[in-house]
């Protein structure tokens, strides 16, 4: 997918005379960096300190510089997906639909072709992902500025129901008036408050729905890399240390977690473990510990662990393991 526009202007709002003196928030241009990101915030941190103070507060700077922080992590955002992605010269064979984006199983895409149509289902992908994101970013921010005029009008509220207050306080021939007004201005303040929670909802919604596309178009791009190891005629036990999990990792960081180190270091049946690689079998030698790595590294095999978060597999499903291990592995490179 494409990165952020590099031309690309955020904006920051006005501040207030109090933090012009000790703050400065200038327009960004291109993807931001972690020092404009914790300048805003700094702001931040002091515009919420400053709510309480009176003749200080200002809840419309404080919406308005919540959404400028929104609209730089959402940048930084865009910018690291793209990064995490393949390389577009790099051709590999997926689905020429891209309708059916969330759709690809790892039968499909391990059955492609060695890569004639690999850049031009990339490219669909790409599309499919970037106008997703965007159309979900700038219903966001709609929502996001609907909710903070919901704010202001709650604040203009709260100050008119003040006034009530005190006016209740004089004589006892003008309360009923008052009392009248104090009862509409409740009600009218309920009926916002909870306008703004059904439209925090839906922020809510919108934001789960947009992580649930990322990590289809994650696993797209998973899928891509490994089909990619694959179309690579003679490979070899070497390849397996080539793929990458969800979160573009490579397995190997040192020889304890290379497969292909370790089956020239632990060559015997105990810890056989077979792997169908473009076509033919081969077999690669792991040791326990190493096994419970790769399934967790690759996401898989949750069912031979002691529970949810342990490193240990149940000492009676280590030849499971191993046979979903060698599976997995065969899938993305037979």
């Amino acid at each position: 997918m494409s990165g952020y526009p590099s031309h690309q202007v955020i904006s920051p709002p006005g501040l207030s005379p109090y933090l012009v003196g000790e703050y400065k928030l200038e327009s960004i241009t291109g993807v931001p960096n972690d020092d404009e990101v914790i300048r805003i915030h700094a702001v931040l941190r002091v515009a919420n300190k400053l709510v309480d103070v009176q003749g200080m507060s200002d809840p419309s700077l404080l919406s308005h510089i919540s959404e400028h922080l929104f609209d730089v992590q959402m940048a930084k955002y865009i910018q690291r997906c793209a990064q995490t992605g393949p390389s577009p010269h790099e051709s590999v064979a997926v689905s020429r639909s891209t309708e059916r984006t969330n759709e690809v199983t790892d039968a499909q895409i391990n059955n492609l072709g060695t890569g004639s149509n690999h850049a031009e289902s990339y490219g669909s992908v790409q599309t499919t992902s970037d106008i997703t994101i965007h159309d979900a970013i700038a219903r966001s921010i709609q929502l996001a500025e609907r909710s903070n005029q919901l704010i202001e009008r709650s604040n203009q509220i709260v100050d008119r129901l003040t006034e009530v207050v005190e006016r209740c306080s004089q004589p006892a021939e003008r309360s009923n008036d008052p009392a009248e007004k104090f009862s509409e201005l409740v009600g009218r303040l309920n009926e916002h408050l909870e306008r703004s929670n059904h439209i925090a909802e839906a922020s809510t919604k919108l934001v789960e729905n947009l992580g649930g596309v990322l990590r289809n178009i994650n696993r797209v791009l998973v899928r891509i890399q490994h089909a990619i190891v694959r179309s690579h005629r003679g490979n070899t036990l070497c390849a397996i240390d080539c793929l990458t999990n969800e979160k573009g990792e490579a397995s190997t960081r040192d020889n304890w977690t290379s497969f292909s180190w370790l089956s020239k270091t632990y060559p015997n049946n105990s810890t056989k473990v077979s792997v169908i690689i473009n076509g033919g079998t081969q077999f690669g030698h792991v040791y326990g510990e190493a096994v419970a790595h790769f399934l967790r590294f690759h996401g898989i095999g949750n069912e031979y662990f002691k529970d949810g978060s342990s490193l240990t597999l149940v000492a009676e499903k280590e030849g499971d393991a191993r046979a979903r291990l060698g599976s997995y592995l065969t899938s993305c490179l037979g």
